[in-house]
């Protein structure tokens, strides 16, 4: 488990869109190389993501994506879904993710 505090979110985090891509860069960046299994014999990285130029329409763009394994006590418990998202590793989160 990654463990952090609401605190250590950057005050410029200040979105859905922004905490997704905090996350997934946090993430990618502390587990590079962490894979997790999508079906039988098929695995994946767990933690991907690039920015990329889109010269058609002049902006830059953010591409993640993110794998990870469920509890199975998601199938009859009753909590939110988030909650049974099982760790990917137990390194605290680096200073350079806590700062604007």
């Amino acid at each position: 488990m990654t463990a952090f505090t609401t605190s250590q979110i950057p005050s410029s985090v200040d979105t859905l869109e922004k905490l997704a891509v905090w996350a997934i860069t946090g993430l990618q960046y502390m587990y590079p190389t962490a894979v997790s299994e999508e079906g039988e014999g098929f695995v994946e990285k767990a933690v991907t993501s690039n920015s990329y130029y889109i010269q058609s329409a002049n902006r830059h763009a953010f591409l993640g994506r993110v794998s990870l394994g469920l509890s199975p006590d998601r199938v009859v418990g009753g909590a939110k879904h988030w909650t049974y998202a099982l760790n990917l590793g137990t390194d605290p989160l680096p200073v350079i993710f806590t700062t604007n």
